[in-house]
């Protein structure tokens, strides 16, 4: 058939990510959904009050660039707790219903703390580089929509051009959607650590950037 390739759905996904049943794929998937979308209610902490709280901060003697890290913390602490839930349930689920789905593994709490991190960190570099929350949000809905389509979490990537598809493996969703696969389904290797490592390092450089220009 024109159609039977082995990067096209059946019941196993051959993703682009590698083999995963169609469960693992999809909770994967939407769990980088859950993080995307969250990054939209973060704008709030860019906000005209909470700049002016800021600006108290910094008559008290605290720095910007502590000030970003506060924001960084509390960004991560909520998304690892929306992420830990999830996982939990998962945990549970399998429990219940004796598959193999989910397996606790405190190395898997490890790799998505990493992985929340991240996102964090980027959420900051974006709203430090945009300074108003409004643009910030018009910024972070074209980027995420952008990346997310290049990186299959809205059309399969097996059903983008080939051409396309070479590209999408140097997009950050595509390598942390992969790291997020090995995380809960796969074996968590040097390679997902380095990659969010990489990526954590640059947001936090263009986001203190951003912080210092502002003073």
């Amino acid at each position: 058939m024109a159609f039977d390739r082995e990067y096209i759905f059946d019941a196993t996904i051959v993703s682009p990510y590698g083999i995963y049943s169609q469960s693992e794929y999809f909770f994967s998937t939407g769990t980088i959904w859950i993080l995307l979308l969250m990054g939209l209610g973060f704008a709030s902490l860019y906000h005209g009050e909470n700049r002016a709280v800021e600006s108290r901060l910094r008559m008290y003697g605290v720095g910007p660039l502590k000030i970003a890290c506060a924001n960084v913390a509390a960004m991560t602490n909520m998304l690892m707790a929306v992420v830990t839930v999830g996982y939990l349930a998962g945990c549970l689920y399998t429990n219940i219903r004796q598959s193999a789905f989910l397996f606790w593994d405190i190395r898997t709490m490890a790799g998505l703390f990493l992985l929340c991190l991240t996102f964090a960190t980027w959420y900051h570099a974006l709203f430090a580089v945009t300074k108003k929350s409004g643009i910030g949000i018009l910024t972070l809905i074209a980027c995420e929509g952008i990346l997310a389509l290049g990186s299959g979490l809205i059309v399969p990537i097996a059903y983008l051009p080939k051409w396309f598809r070479s590209i999408s493996v140097w997009l950050p969703l595509y390598q942390w959607n992969q790291c997020n696969l090995n995380f809960l389904f796969g074996n968590i290797s040097r390679w997902e650590i380095g990659c969010l490592g990489t990526w954590l390092l640059l947001g936090g450089i263009i986001g203190g950037i951003a912080v210092c220009e502002k003073r």
